[in-house]
């Protein structure tokens, strides 16, 4: 864990062992401030820049990203049990087709061709990609997150609201920048790591069609 020079507060040891490895969420306890990473959003790169703004900052790869139903049953307890309320949480969302795409250009990497990876992509076009994804068994290579979650999931939207309190759209990440200014008092500038390169793609109406019924809410809410 990370303390960032403050305080050390005690955890349960089964908390310690849950959280250690690679950044999970990013807490400001003086800014009431959390973000919540989610999938193929930036998040690497939002991680780098606010880190050092945040006196907690949770680690372990198995939550890495770890949607809003998990945080508020699992760590807002936890934060509230050590005297910190009124938290807001922060996220960002994708357009759903590119967030699909991003996962495909990802598993394309020559470091999974060279080990021979069951989720390398290169072998597959993305219309064939996007069928194994909207199946109900998808091919390893087609599981969209680990675990896999929806985006309108990792951010609770259901009937028209969310239940995370700031939801923004990569397409528009100067807004949360903008806000993190306000917020934090510092000029940030997002850096573009871990960003897919844009590449065209085709979709037969088949997939599409699919692609649509399968990702409705995620459409809904984009």
């Amino acid at each position: 864990m990370e303390w960032n020079n403050r305080s050390y507060i005690s955890y349960p040891i089964y908390v310690i062992l849950l959280f250690k490895g690679n950044i999970v969420m990013l807490v400001s306890t003086k800014k009431k401030f959390v973000f919540l990473s989610n999938y193929k959003c930036a998040s690497t790169s939002i991680e780098s820049v606010l880190k050092k703004h945040c006196e907690l900052v949770l680690t372990g790869s198995k939550f890495k990203h770890l949607p809003i139903d998990k945080f508020n049953k699992y760590i807002k307890p936890l934060l509230e049990t050590m005297g910190f309320y009124d938290f807001e949480t922060y996220c960002i969302v994708r357009n759903p087709i590119d967030y699909v795409f991003s996962w495909y250009s990802y598993r394309q990497r020559d470091e999974l061709k060279k080990v021979k990876s069951i989720r390398y992509t290169g072998d597959v076009t993305f219309d064939q990609f996007v069928k194994e994804a909207c199946s109900e068994d998808p091919a390893p290579y087609a599981i969209l997150g680990d675990p896999p979650e929806n985006q309108h999931l990792f951010v609770g939207f259901k009937n028209g609201k969310f239940k995370v309190d700031n939801v923004y759209t990569l397409d528009n990440i100067k807004l949360f920048s903008k806000d993190m200014y306000d917020k934090f008092d510092i000029d940030i500038d997002i850096p573009n790591k871990n960003v897919s390169s844009k590449k065209e793609f085709d979709l037969s109406n088949e997939s599409l069609l699919l692609f649509k019924e399968t990702f409705k809410n995620d459409i809904q809410m984009y």
